[in-house]
């Protein structure tokens, strides 16, 4: 959410802050749904109807991607709160069951789009940036796992457990690229 902030192209401070202060409130506001709200949420889904409840549940997902895109924290952070939110529900093991297929389908079409996009003569000029990310990316997750371990009075092998957490998700990975690009990065 802060980095969609940062890299929406914002030079003056006091509009910058405005707009963290939104993303975070829209943060705090889902978290605490999802803590303390999840039988009033569960209300909304009190129906026997299959396709209805389906319908609810993507409605949901739909409407809060919006409402993060419009307040400025991304489609996939508000889309990922409601998660959160319906997770917290007595319906989320129903909610998954339905969602899971279509997860996958989705998934299945987001990297088909991701690779419709790719422009496949540039590949040359992007390796040896790629490949020195890469590997400072590892080292300094090596560092820091082994700083935390040390800084618990762990060994090397919980840092190593702590390294392997901390690598970069390629999916989320894929979202920090987009909204470099759509900020205009190189």
């Amino acid at each position: 959410a802060i980095v969609s902030v940062v890299l929406s192209g914002e030079t003056e401070l006091w509009p910058m802050i405005g707009k963290l202060a939104i993303a975070f409130t829209f943060l705090v506001v889902m978290f605490t749904v999802a803590r303390w709200g999840g039988k009033w949420v569960s209300t909304l889904f009190k129906t026997k109807d299959d396709e209805l409840f389906t319908i609810l549940f993507f409605g949901l997902a739909m409407m809060f991607g919006g409402l993060g895109e419009v307040l400025g924290v991304t489609d996939a952070i508000g889309a990922f709160l409601i998660g959160l939110v319906l997770g917290a529900t007595r319906y989320h093991a129903k909610i998954e069951q339905i969602a899971v297929p279509l997860r996958d389908v989705f998934a299945a079409f987001f990297f088909v789009n991701f690779g419709l996009s790719m422009d496949i003569g540039a590949f040359p000029d992007v390796v040896l940036p790629v490949a020195a990310a890469v590997v400072m990316t590892v080292v300094l997750n090596i560092l820091a796992g082994q700083f935390v371990a040390w800084l618990n009075g762990m060994g090397p092998q919980q840092g190593i457990n702590t390294t392997v957490i901390l690598q970069n998700r390629g999916e989320f990975a894929l979202i920090l690229a987009t909204l470099s690009l759509s900020a205009g990065l190189d």
